[in-house]
């Protein structure tokens, strides 16, 4: 059971199916081992290993302790002065409850992705980003319904359930505390389903959205509203069952009954619904009650550094080069935080990519063009809405440098003289137009 190929195999487990369990690192872990030995050497194995995860380790060390090996007061040493490099700080064991408050901290705030522990943090503590537990070590009764609830903090539609990834079978020990905790008839509700059913669910999901938009062209030709909510509804219902797969290590799109570009598509569309409420609110929509749970859409890896990744293996010259021009469009289209630079990134591959000889100035490159456009952009709308420009540039600097949206400033840039009605409802609109503007031009989420 604690052979190094066991520990070695399991710690590389967790190093590649984290991201997958915590639905790219929004959420992280507690890894419960059995002893202080097992945690130091799942630590060291950790620590040899590449991989881009902060890793902390928290256990009581005994004070009069004989072994031959390393003293577990000085492993735990070993462990903070990591961690202080890590987060700028000044723990050792003698400030060993300043280190557990700032470690619960953290864990809190999802600055550390997996703490190791052996009995701490298995009772009483609570966090909403904590959704996965990795155990090696036996559990029973209360201690296994303490250690499991740890994941059970709802948070979003992405956490509607704890992930528990036990290295040790714990199944029957599992039941047998459900049933003397809760009622004999409990495991349903308290245990998720088995892949299969999941993958049932969702590919019952995608017959009944087939139904209702059995193409993309008919959602483009969809009369009322009716029609879209209903669309909407079936659609979230794929992504919520989506959401569930996507934790299972045997998880491939392939067994789902869709495929991954038409599943884009759809999800597409369903995007362009949502955007067409938001700029149209000056016309009451049903639509507007219904909560599109975009978080369910929502992928940390989709930014500005990782389009410029695909940006500098861009190359005009390639065969493949109109393919990967799509590709790179179609990411931004569907992804929530990147949509609204669609235009601007595809302006920048058409006109600005093709005279960049040197790759490694495609990043400065398009800053520069983006601050241009920007600088344009705010002129415009200056101009157009008659604004005081000095007022929008103050906007603009503060958001780019804080993310704070100024909405007395922008009440000042207004040049009319205007009723308060008249100017609430004018103020209404500039916001709206003006974080549009911000949205587009705004590198913040580099």
């Amino acid at each position: 059971m604690e052979s190094d190929d066991r520990l070695d195999k399991i710690s590389n487990y967790i190093l590649n199916n984290h991201a997958r369990k915590t639905h790219g690192k929004e959420f992280n872990g507690i890894f419960a081992v059995n002893r202080i030995e097992t945690l130091i050497r799942y630590y060291d194995f950790f620590k040899s290993k590449k991989h881009n995860l902060k890793i902390a380790g928290i256990f009581s060390f005994g004070a009069n302790e004989e072994t031959k090996k390393e003293h577990s007061r000085d492993s735990l040493e070993r462990i903070i002065k990591d961690y202080n490099k890590i987060f700028d700080q000044n723990f050792s064991t003698d400030t060993f409850n300043a280190y557990y408050v700032d470690v619960a901290k953290r864990v809190r705030e999802k600055q550390i992705d997996i703490l190791l522990v052996v009995g701490m943090f298995l009772t009483g503590f609570d966090s909403k980003k904590l959704n996965t537990l990795y155990v090696d070590k036996n559990l029973e009764y209360h201690g296994l319904v303490q250690a499991f609830s740890r994941t059970n903090r709802i948070d979003d539609e992405k956490k509607s359930f704890g992930n528990i990834v036990c290295f040790r079978n714990l199944k029957e020990k599992t039941d047998e505390a459900i049933r003397l905790y809760s009622d004999p008839t409990a495991l349903e509700t308290v245990l998720m389903k088995s892949y299969e059913e999941y993958l049932e669910e969702f590919n019952k999901y995608i017959s009944e959205m087939k139904k209702i938009a059995p193409d993309l062209e008919t959602i483009d030709d969809f009369k009322s509203e009716e029609e879209k909510a209903e669309f909407i509804k079936s659609f979230r219902n794929i992504m919520r069952s989506l959401t569930k797969l996507n934790v299972f290590t045997e998880f491939d799109f392939e067994d789902l009954n869709i495929e991954e570009q038409e599943f884009e598509d759809y999800k597409s569309k369903y995007l362009d619904i949502y955007d067409n409420i938001s700029e149209n609110k000056e016309k009451v929509s049903i639509l507007e009650d219904i909560d599109f749970e975009l978080e369910l859409l929502r992928k940390d890896n989709i930014n500005v550094i990782y389009i410029i990744t695909l940006l500098k293996e861009l190359n005009p010259k390639e065969k493949s080069y109109a393919k990967d021009r799509e590709f790179i469009i179609n990411t931004i289209a569907n992804s929530p935080e990147m949509k609204s630079k669609k235009e601007l990134i595809q302006e920048f591959i058409d006109k600005n990519l093709p005279e960049i000889s040197d790759k490694s100035m495609i990043e400065d490159e398009f800053e520069n063009f983006v601050n241009e456009e920007k600088i344009k952009a705010i002129d415009d709308f200056s101009k157009n809405e008659n604004l005081k420009k000095e007022k929008i540039l103050t906007i603009v600097e503060e958001y780019d440098f804080s993310g704070k949206f100024r909405r007395e400033i922008l009440k000042e840039s207004i040049n009319e003289k205007l009723k308060f009605l008249e100017k609430q409802k004018r103020v209404g609109y500039l916001v709206k137009k003006m974080k549009a503007l911000l949205e587009k031009f705004s590198l913040i989420n580099k």
